[in-house]
């Protein structure tokens, strides 16, 4: 199996600008680059915690923005919402989600697996977001399809 830092590596020569996998039982950062990590931070007199958008249920209407990298990004598309394919479940029963969110030229996709989160961001100006999205799409699926 590949080391963590080798699917960060990958996005980043494909032109992404940042991106992290992030264990999701403890939330520690396994890999990343671009500094592209959770942080805690006050907007306006609001403790921020990054971590919380990654816990939430990304399926519920309410997740309507998501903060990464102190970035806000609205949610455009997320798995399992009116008109959004539902993932396939492992076989535990394990739910996988999804959610692609934009702020101006850049773009956040999140996957949250069964043991990491898989975060990459992207610049308009070095990858469309179209691009992006199938670029990422496909290591989601190699993790998903190797158990992760």
């Amino acid at each position: 199996m590949a080391s963590w830092a080798d699917y960060t590596t990958n996005l980043q020569n494909q032109g992404f600008s940042g991106a992290a996998i992030i264990d999701r039982t403890t939330y520690q950062v396994l890999a990343q680059f671009g500094d592209a990590i959770p942080r805690s931070y006050d907007v306006e007199g609001e403790n921020i915690n990054e971590n919380n958008y990654l816990a939430a249920d990304w399926q519920k209407m309410e997740f309507s923005s998501a903060r990464y990298n102190q970035i806000k990004y609205m949610i455009l598309r997320s798995s399992g919402r009116a008109g959004e394919p539902e993932e396939a479940a492992y076989a535990d029963g394990f739910q996988p989600q999804w959610a692609l969110g934009k702020k101006g030229g850049n773009g956040l996709f999140l996957y949250k697996l069964k043991t990491i989160f898989l975060i990459a961001v992207s610049d308009a100006d070095k990858l469309s977001m179209e691009d992006a999205n199938k670029r990422v799409g496909i290591m989601y699926d190699s993790l998903k399809t190797a158990g992760c």
